[in-house]
């Protein structure tokens, strides 16, 4: 019997086991024929170990899904349904990283803006002038990431913010407030103006 044979029974096997209900058997033919191939085509394309073992994790369940529907027809191989969905994921995964990266660039350039403020260096009353108008919160989260260094994840504890999504918007929030605090405030902004440019 040929190989193409073979793999088309295999294929069967598989199709039959995930259609019925003997998943497991299936599922560990799959780790066997195609775990290594897919992490990969993964690092091919950019990844890494971990992230082709994540990737062929949620290429399964996309099959199993597609099989459960009779949305898999057994129209092409089994393996380059998986390949295709394989490149499918690992592309939108690459997007995501690229967006959370440009959020990250964004919600962290608050720092530098602070810095070119000079606060960081300012006699504590100029500073508390400042932060005591922008509200408790704020106030809060702005002295502990800037001046104490705290982490979104340390933050995120002292606050009942639902995730940590949500706490770097408001700390965006509080950062515009203050560049607002400081542009509306003549008299403030010349008294912080020795030390820095202001932009």
């Amino acid at each position: 019997m040929s190989e193409r044979n073979i793999e088309a029974l295999k294929d069967k096997d598989i199709f039959s086991g995930l259609k019925g209900g003997n998943i497991t058997s299936s599922i560990e033919l799959l780790y066997d024929r195609y775990f290594r191939e897919t992490i990969d085509l993964v690092k091919f394309m950019g990844g890494n170990e971990e992230d082709g073992a994540d990737v062929f994790q949620e290429v399964v369940l996309v099959l199993i899904e597609k099989i459960k529907e009779d949305k898999f027809r057994q129209e092409s191989s089994i393996k380059t349904f998986l390949f295709s969905i394989t490149r499918n994921v690992w592309l939108m995964e690459l997007r995501t990283r690229e967006r959370r990266k440009k959020r990250e660039v964004h919600y962290t350039s608050g720092e530098s803006t602070i810095q070119q403020m000079g606060l960081l260096n300012k006699s504590s009353s100029d500073i508390h002038v400042v932060f005591n108008r922008l509200g408790d919160i704020c106030k809060r989260i702005l002295i502990g990431f800037y001046f104490e260094n705290k982490s979104m994840n340390v933050l995120l504890k002292e606050f009942d913010f639902k995730n940590e999504q949500v706490l770097r918007n408001r700390k965006h929030t509080c950062m515009r407030k203050l560049k607002e605090i400081l542009s509306e405030n003549q008299e403030l902004l010349q008294s912080l103006k020795s030390d820095f440019i202001y932009e």
